[in-house]
């Protein structure tokens, strides 16, 4: 790890690491039923981390190559995962850039096997490429008003996959006063999203009226007019644009925080509920929004939770629920979640239902060793074309650090994948140890 101070007063931090890994896999193809082929991976993969943290320049970036060798298979690969943030403050306090850019693999359709990893060999993965920039432009009009004013440009792309490039542009911009000694704001706020590959296009004009009621309680109330170029099943053409919010942050480890609207594709809720103490976390979530499956699934990292991906470039209104619970003691952490996503597809008579269980325990040995353990079991189902693919999947390991800058562990995971009507099943073992060194 090195550090660097510059004159401009940024501080520098490198951190290089190795990892060495060797990979036993039963099912080197995913195939169906017994038609096996097992093999030995060996990993070497170097990566880097550097962040920046100064006055007016921040970011964070890492890198990681993953090179793999097959002591069977003539299936060696070489795989690269980055991810980036930076903000820079071009003007003091006035004009700022945010950046994200991030590379990485991911399934490609769910109605085929599809794995958490880049050991096994289909070809249901792909390259994804996203990217986001955000120029901002801010400022203060006297003492009481403050002016705003963004455009954000965000992209994902998957290679070799013939999936079109997603493109998504988005400006906001307000004017906003403050009044009654800084409890009560009232903004003027201007909102405007382009979907390239769907050439939708919404705009929306709204008048926001912020109260503190209590140094806890926050209240909002937005009316507005709100324009699409749609007008289908999902999508007015115009519409008034109605939503009230409630928050409740009573420390920071709690906060509910509520809303209800009314806009174009109808009647939209949300709600962010979590309630913790130093032994336990409870959450709640709900949330109903409009996206398309590529833009929203690039622009989140893929989660190993839940193994499905929609790929489908149409657009859709979803609801998605989740609830979850954490419980900690001296040793142990233990977590329980259960998320459920309801999409309903623009233009056409499709929907899909996309859940996930979750149970994971960490229980700590000793100091410097660890022991975890993880099921989960997820699902999509689809109405047109009519599939179920569903996959439940245990995982067991032992983590040691062996020096401040070193460790290993040993990793177990027993999976199995069913298909449609339950004749197409995958089932994949896979035991791994590895090593690695931070420089």
């Amino acid at each position: 790890m090195l550090y660097i101070n510059t004159a401009s007063s940024a501080e520098y931090e490198f951190t290089p690491q190795l990892s060495l890994s060797a990979v036993y896999l039963d099912n080197l193809y995913l195939a169906h039923g017994e038609n096996k082929t097992n093999d030995i991976i060996y990993e070497a993969s170097p990566q880097v981390e550097l962040t920046a943290k100064g006055k007016r320049l921040g970011f964070d970036l890492s890198y990681k190559l993953q090179a793999l060798k097959y002591d069977k298979s003539d299936e060696d690969a070489v795989y690269q995962q980055l991810s980036g943030k930076s903000n820079v403050e071009l003007i003091e306090n006035n004009m700022f850039i945010d950046a994200e850019v991030s590379r990485r693999q991911e399934n490609l359709s769910s109605n085929q096997p599809v794995s958490s990893n880049n050991y096994t060999v289909t070809n249901n993965r792909s390259d994804v490429t996203t990217y986001a920039i955000t120029p901002t432009i801010q400022g203060r009009m006297g003492d009481n008003i403050e002016v705003f004013a963004s455009r954000k440009y965000s992209g994902v792309e998957y290679e070799d996959a013939g999936i079109q490039k997603q493109d998504k542009e988005e400006t906001k911009s307000y004017i906003r006063t403050t009044i009654l000694g800084g409890d009560l704001h009232l903004s003027l706020n201007y909102f405007n999203s382009y979907f390239e590959a769907n050439k939708l296009e919404v705009t929306r004009r709204t008048l926001l009226v912020d109260f503190t009621v209590f140094p806890t309680i926050k209240l909002s109330l937005e009316y507005g007019n709100e324009y699409s170029n749609r007008d289908s099943e999902l999508f007015k053409k115009e519409s008034d644009y109605k939503k009230i919010g409630l928050k409740w942050e009573p420390n920071n480890r709690s906060k509910i925080d509520l809303s209800y609207a009314e806009n174009i594709f109808g009647i939209t809720k949300s709600a962010d509920i979590m309630l913790s103490s130093k032994s336990k976390t409870i959450g709640l979530s709900y949330n109903e929004d409009v996206n398309s499956g590529v833009y929203e699934q690039g622009q989140q990292e893929t989660s190993k939770d839940n193994f499905f991906s929609s790929l489908d470039t149409r657009l859709y209104v979803s609801e998605k629920y989740k609830i979850y619970a954490i419980k900690r003691t001296a040793k142990s952490e233990f977590m329980v979640s259960y998320s459920l996503e309801e999409k309903d597809y623009e233009n056409a008579n499709s929907t899909e239902e996309i859940d996930a269980y979750q149970f994971k325990w960490n229980w700590k040995l000793s100091a410097k060793t660890v022991f975890n353990y993880s099921f989960t079991s997820s699902s999509i189902y689809s109405d047109n074309p009519e599939f179920l693919n569903t996959i439940k999947t245990a995982s067991y390991g032992v983590s040691k650090s062996l020096s401040p800058s070193s460790g290993m562990s040993f990793n177990y995971s027993k999976s199995k994948q069913t298909i449609s009507d339950g004749n197409l099943y995958v089932e994949t073992e896979m035991a791994s140890v590895s090593y690695f060194k931070t420089f």
